[in-house]
């Protein structure tokens, strides 16, 4: 977490800045050109291998779908890593997922994973308004205003980045409708990321109008 002197950010930004980590944004995302389809029913997908728990994930998933009125469901049998991706066992899933009333297939993936270091500095400057600020009148006004603060010593911080993908496909065409690149700082616990994702995607995909809980017909 970044240090930040607290009389820069004052009471609003205290409760930012104690609500910053843990938490997951959206920094990028895709969405297909003229895209109106609006889908209900959704299949989940995790492809993470050893990186993440993967079935916990996508457990998390399906229940914050469910939790905002959607059909989802995730299982081993559908997708299975070692299955060769040969025509025959592609028309299986395909058959498999359209059969149960699936009309979108959402899949998640660790990206990547890293540490970003930050250098704090010692010496802090408000902002450049020199008629604003009485020691900006004479040279050791000025120096004696600054110089224990130029001179302290600064520090580094670090935080752990996990960088999280999405995409949703439409079922039928199997093309990609929908995409997205999300980091979280700081995930308290493998529990916390995957809450904080999965609300994080759920939520975008429902903004955008692209996901919406009318007429769900999915079976179990």
């Amino acid at each position: 977490m970044k240090f930040i002197p607290l009389k820069i950010i004052g009471i609003v930004g205290v409760v930012a800045l104690l609500t910053s980590c843990d938490s997951t944004r959206i920094v990028s995302s895709y969405e297909a050109p003229n895209q109106e389809k609006v889908y209900s029913n959704i299949y989940v997908v995790g492809i993470s291998g050893e990186s993440m728990p993967e079935n916990m994930m996508e457990d998390v998933m399906v229940r914050q779908l469910e939790q905002k009125g959607f059909v989802a469901a995730a299982d081993e049998d559908t997708f299975d890593p070692k299955m060769d991706i040969t025509d025959e066992n592609k028309s299986k899933v395909e058959g498999k997922l359209d059969s149960r009333g699936y009309d979108a297939l959402l899949t998640f993936s660790l990206v990547d994973v890293d540490e970003e270091l930050d250098y704090v500095q010692g010496a802090y400057s408000p902002g450049y308004y020199p008629t604003a600020y009485g020691y900006y009148n004479n040279y050791w006004g000025y120096y004696t205003h600054y110089a224990p603060a130029a001179y302290s010593r600064g520090y580094y911080t670090s935080e752990t980045v996990y960088h999280m993908e999405a995409n949703l496909y439409d079922v039928e065409s199997g093309k990609l409708v929908w995409a997205a690149r999300s980091e979280t700082i700081e995930p308290a616990s493998a529990t916390t990321l995957s809450k904080n994702f999965a609300q994080t995607v759920v939520d975008e995909l429902a903004d955008e109008g692209i996901i919406r809980n009318d007429n769900n017909t999915a079976m179990d």
